[in-house]
């Protein structure tokens, strides 16, 4: 099903607006940009979800914010194959990990930062996230962990068996959750050990920082 993404942020007047309505939602040219016509508009528009991010920018507008809440709740009732939702930050990104991974990094540029701090510089064509991570000899659930506390979602990633090896990770995880106030250095000492056992020190630096990230911004 379609999915119709409106951005709050970009309709802070009631001009602005209805110029996002109409680019977002496919309005024809002669659309009237007031209520009444995004209500006949909406009755006619092919099935999908709306989504609308930035919703307190959005409110901004007042009474007449509420007004167009109104009518995209009215055309929803009206209509069975017609959902909408209000979001206060962004649609989370979602990541199908079966593609090739050059493919997520051409569909996603800001991709390619993040995986060079998780120690991926050089992203082949043509193979996977899990390929790229047996090569570099790093369980890939690390990697699917760090991009989830970064902020995106993760489909098509279905965990490999290992052999069972010895493994300082439960270590680092066990010094990260203990407590929300907790001193860093036990765990830096842990990163030490896994490089000097040869094992990929930026993987385990990543995944430390991105739990706190993730601590801090309240998603664990």
């Amino acid at each position: 099903m379609k999915t119709y993404l409106l951005d709050g942020n970009d309709m802070t007047t009631k001009e602005a607006a209805h110029d996002e309505l109409a680019a977002k939602l496919g309005l024809p040219a002669d659309y009237g940009r007031n209520l009444d016509a995004l209500h006949d508009c909406l009755r006619g528009l092919p099935a999908g979800d709306i989504v609308l991010e930035h919703a307190p920018a959005f409110a901004q507008l007042g009474d007449y914010a509420d007004k167009v809440l109104e009518v995209f709740t009215i055309a929803t009732l009206e209509r069975e194959d017609l959902t909408f939702q209000l979001l206060d930050g962004d649609t989370p990104v979602t990541l199908d990990l079966a593609l090739p991974l050059a493919d997520l990094v051409t569909a996603h540029p800001e991709l390619k930062d993040l995986l060079a701090e998780m120690g991926i510089e050089d992203v082949p064509a043509g193979k996977t996230l899990t390929e790229i991570a047996r090569e570099l000899d790093v369980d890939s659930s690390i990697l699917v962990f760090s991009l989830e506390a970064s902020g995106y979602e993760v489909a098509g990633y279905t965990p490999e068996e290992r052999e069972p090896v010895d493994s300082v990770v439960p270590d680092i995880l066990s010094g990260l959750f203990a407590d929300r106030e907790y001193d860093p250095r036990p765990v830096d000492n842990m990163i030490h050990e896994a490089r000097m056992a040869n094992e990929n020190q930026s993987m385990y630096a990543r995944m430390e920082e991105a739990v706190r990230r993730a601590e801090r911004e309240g998603r664990l």
